[in-house]
């Protein structure tokens, strides 16, 4: 009915607003009603309800666009150059995204806030072997679509792909420059497509009710042990981030931990964390502002350049 439309776009809205990552729902649609057998009845009147929901993509998703833009440019940089040089960076960067994010989706463990950045070049023909490795799997699942595994693995692994495509690489994002290409927080939307490809096996592997029930329940309490032991990493900075920094040593780990020492009074050990970040990755910028901020009197000041340039110095020296 055209109430229950309304109210559909209303909460797609909601969902625009509360997060742009949903811009691509209107191309799961079409997926759905071709997984439901319904394709074929498909008609100018599907066609014009999906009108709106598109509409409120484009909108809401070009106002994000021109936000990372923004961030992102220099002055003398050109905005559709930069599109241009982000759209080859995400052709390597996306089939890589798709493996990490799907390997963390289906085995939960090693979890970090902040992830080490990648090393992308575009010119190595290699560097697109994983990006080409999803286009390859998802072409042979069509092959064989008209088997019900294949089907139902295209489907997901297809929808996986278009509810991750506005965090795989193809677009400037601030974040992904300065810290990582991938993060636990860009697959909340795309999480459900694996949860459900795994619940529909387990549900045609186990034919009777005791076996459903017990696998749910053995499921459910890994995943409520395994998050529990997660959010107990949560209850302090410190906690946190050197969780983060032992399973994914990254230069904004140190920083980080080093601005939580440096709220609690702790400059020395704050300044030893930005002497880290300094001789593992060289300068940056939050590590010169944890510096900047680290000092306290002219003493100090002193004291400090000097450490600074000798981690400086030790930095130059490994790259030789």
């Amino acid at each position: 009915s055209r109430a229950d439309l309304a109210a559909s776009w209303g909460w797609f809205v909601a969902a625009l607003l509360a997060k742009t990552s949903f811009v691509t729902l209107p191309l799961v649609l079409p997926l759905i009603s071709w997984w439901r057998g319904r394709m074929s009845a498909w008609g100018r009147r599907d066609v014009l309800r999906l009108i709106p929901f598109l509409s409120a993509s484009l909108v809401l998703g070009a106002v994000t666009l021109v936000l990372q833009i923004g961030q992102a440019r220099t002055r003398a940089s050109d905005p559709l150059a930069m599109l241009v040089a982000t759209l080859s960076r995400g052709m390597v960067v996306s089939g890589r995204a798709v493996w990490f994010s799907l390997s963390k989706d289906l085995l939960p463990v090693r979890l970090a806030m902040i992830y080490p950045s990648w090393e992308i070049d575009t010119r190595s023909a290699a560097a697109f072997a994983p990006s080409l490795a999803v286009v390859a799997v998802l072409a042979l699942l069509w092959w064989n679509r008209r088997r019900p595994w294949a089907m139902a693995t295209f489907f997901a692994l297809a929808v996986y792909v278009l509810l991750m495509l506005p965090v795989l690489g193809f677009l400037p994002a601030t974040y992904m420059r300065s810290y990582a290409c991938v993060a636990d927080q860009w697959r909340y939307a795309a999480l459900v497509s694996p949860v459900a490809l795994v619940v529909s096996l387990a549900m045609g592997l186990l034919h009777d009710r005791a076996s459903r029930i017990g696998a749910a329940t053995l499921a459910a309490t890994v995943l409520a042990t395994l998050t529990a032991r997660h959010a107990r990493l949560h209850a302090d900075g410190e906690s946190l981030w050197r969780h983060t920094i032992a399973v994914s040593d990254t230069w904004a780990g140190h920083v980080q931990l080093g601005f939580h020492f440096l709220e609690r009074g702790r400059a020395e050990e704050a300044l030893a964390e930005a002497r880290k970040s300094l001789v593992k990755y060289g300068p940056r910028t939050g590590t010169w502002i944890l510096i900047a901020r680290s000092e306290r009197s002219e003493e100090h000041t002193s004291e400090l350049q000097s450490r600074v340039d000798i981690s400086y110095a030790v930095f130059c020296l490994k790259k030789k």
